[in-house]
This record gives C-alpha cells, structure tokens and sequence, in this order.
C-alpha cells in the first residue's frame, strides 16, 4: 500500500485531534494546580488570622486574669482581718462578679484546648473564692478561725495562677 498525499493529510488531521484532546486535559490539570495553589495560600491566610485572633483573645484572658488576681488578693487581706464585716463582702462579692463576667464573655471556640480549660478552672476557682468570701462573711461575728478561710484562698490563687501560666504557655505558640 502506498501512501498519497490525501494520506498523509489524514494522518496529521488524527495526530492534531489527538494533541488537541491531550491539550485540552493538559489545560484541565495546569487549572486546577493553579486553584490549588490559590486555595493553599487562602488557607495559609486564614489559618495566620485565626491565629492572631486566638492570641489577642488569650491576651484578654490574661490581663482579665491578672486584675482578678489583684483583688482576690484584696480578698485574701480582707477575709484576714477581724473586723470583716457584711458591706465589705458584698463590695469584694461585686467585684469577683464583675471578673467572672468578664471571664465568661471570654469566647472559648478556637482556643486551644489548655487555653479553654485553663479560663474554665479559673471561672471555677474564681466562683469558690466568691463562696469563702460569703461564708468568711456569714461567720464574722467568730473571732477564731480566720485561718481556713485564708488557706482555702490561698489555694484558689495559686490554681488561677498556675492557670495563667498555661494561658501564657498558650500565647507564645
């Protein structure tokens, strides 16, 4: 069989279908390596802003936590002294309020999980210490016995501050 030039003709025709198809899946895969590469560089957006606003928000814990420590030392020297009296409770009862609002406020979804647990133990320690102040209140008129209202403080504070630490941990990742 010998090949004329209608042949020859024929043969290119299939040769350029068939690199026309290849170009077509050619065209099909570079786009989708391009979108890939968009979405990679979104998701590596995303996951920088969600970062920062986890750590702006542990920051708010923290500093929530520290002017809740400052009065829970207040607290602590209130309880202490003899002449603790019902309208100082209910001042200090206020303000350990006003920090365990502030704390609840604080949002718990994409902490991570130390940074959540740690403001959950420290919204709970914070209300036990509200509780030692009412009954340190309730009792005032007994001059002994001061002492375990103040250990039981004192316990309270080191759990909120070892908490903190771990909100720090959390903030420097």
């Amino acid at each position: 069989m010998s090949w004329h030039h209608g042949d020859y003709l024929s043969l290119a025709q299939a040769i350029a279908a068939m690199l026309a198809v290849f170009g077509a899946f050619g065209v099909v895969f570079v786009q989708r390596h391009f979108e890939a590469m968009k979405q990679a560089e979104a998701d590596r957006r995303s996951d920088i802003q969600t970062k920062r606003e986890m750590q702006d928000v542990i920051r708010v814990a923290r500093l929530v936590v520290e002017t809740l420590v400052l009065t829970l030392d207040e607290a602590r020297e209130a309880v202490g002294k003899q002449h603790f009296s019902a309208v100082s409770s209910h001042t200090l009862e206020q303000r350990i309020d006003e920090h365990i609002a502030q704390i609840r406020q604080i949002p718990l979804y994409g902490l991570p999980t130390h940074a959540a647990m740690a403001l959950l133990g420290i919204d709970l320690a914070c209300t036990n210490i509200r509780r030692v102040v009412v009954e340190r209140a309730r009792v005032s008129g007994v001059i002994n016995g001061y002492g375990s209202y103040i250990h039981a403080i004192d316990e309270q504070i080191a759990s909120i501050k070892n908490r903190t630490i771990k909100l720090v941990i959390d903030s420097n990742e």
